[in-house]
């Protein structure tokens, strides 16, 4: 039996909570959850690994999903040394799911193929109803 693909999700508020959950309920990945709130930790089921950074986050991971209300939150979480991108194994995927900016996003993906990751944005449509009822992710 092969090992479980390794996904990390970062943001753990409106997006990224129930992203994390119906993903937990496929019990076909391996889990790991940031959020700069670590009192959004207290609701992270049971099996779900806790990182304690982005960048240790980033060093476990083959697909990341960021999961942020603002632009700026973003860029922090992605960029500079302790960020998604410097700390990323080459062939990582990056899926961002946040409020983004539109010339940020172009930014941060030509920079994310200098460390070898693929980024995709992916605009979540249906709002927070739908990913909360697993009408999202599957």
């Amino acid at each position: 039996m092969k090992d479980p693909t390794v996904i990390g999700v970062i943001g753990l508020g409106n997006a990224g909570k129930p992203i994390l959950n119906n993903l937990h309920k496929l019990k076909k990945y391996k889990l790991i959850a940031f959020d700069i709130d670590k009192n959004k930790f207290n609701e992270v089921p049971k099996g779900i690994i806790k990182a304690n950074s982005i960048k240790e986050l980033a060093k476990k991971c083959k697909a990341v999903l960021t999961c942020l209300p603002k632009p700026e939150h973003v860029l922090q979480a992605v960029d500079g040394k302790d960020g998604l991108l410097q700390n990323a194994n080459s062939g990582m995927i990056w899926i961002d799911t946040s409020t983004t900016d539109f010339k940020q996003t172009q930014q941060l993906s030509g920079k994310a193929k200098t460390y070898g990751v693929s980024m995709l944005e992916a605009t979540l449509t249906g709002g927070v109803h739908a990913l909360q009822n697993n009408n999202m992710v599957a």
